[in-house]
C-alpha cells in the first residue's frame, strides 16, 4: 500500500499532566490504531521535579512492570539528589530509593503508595509495562 502521507506518525501535544501532580509523557499518546498489533510493552516518562505521592492505592496486576529511576542532567544520569519511598507487597514493605534504580514488579505482587518525598534536583522516573494496554488491576489473564 504506498503511503499518502507519514503526518501520522508524528504525535504532538504528548506532554500531560498526571492526576497525581506529575507531567509526562507515554504510549497512551499514540492512537491504537497506530501501535502495531500483537504489541506487548506500554511506558510512560515522568519529570519528577517536586515532591508529590504518586498512585497510592496499594495493587496489583497480571503483567510484569518496571519502574526506572534516573537523574535527569544529560551529562550525568547518576546525579540523583532525590528519596523515592516505594512500598512493597501485601505488608508495604518500606523501600527508600536515592540512587539510580530498577524496581521490578512481578505479576500478581502488591505495590505502592510510590512517595516523591524528598526531590532536591529533578529526575526521571520511566514506567514500563510488559502488556499491549495498561489495564485494571485484577490478576483475571488477558487475552491477546
Amino acid at each position: 500500500v504506498t503511503e499518502p502521507s507519514y503526518n501520522r506518525y508524528f504525535i504532538k501535544d504528548v506532554i500531560k499532566d498526571n492526576k497525581w501532580g506529575g507531567e509526562g509523557i507515554g504510549l497512551s499518546a499514540v492512537p491504537e490504531h497506530i501501535i502495531p498489533a500483537g504489541a506487548r510493552i506500554t511506558m510512560g516518562l515522568t519529570a519528577v521535579r517536586k515532591p508529590y505521592m504518586f498512585h497510592a492505592p496499594v495493587h496489583k496486576h497480571n503483567f510484569t512492570e518496571f519502574f526506572y529511576f534516573f537523574g535527569s542532567n544529560p551529562m550525568d544520569m547518576k546525579e540523583f539528589d532525590a528519596e523515592v519511598e516505594f512500598y512493597f507487597g501485601e505488608e508495604k514493605e518500606k523501600h527508600v530509593i536515592n540512587n539510580p534504580t530498577v524496581v521490578v514488579i512481578p505479576p500478581g505482587v502488591y505495590h505502592c503508595p510510590l512517595n516523591y518525598a524528598k526531590v532536591n534536583k529533578p529526575f526521571y522516573c520511566l514506567e514500563m509495562f510488559m502488556t499491549h494496554k495498561y489495564s485494571g488491576t485484577d490478576l483475571v489473564p488477558q487475552v491477546t
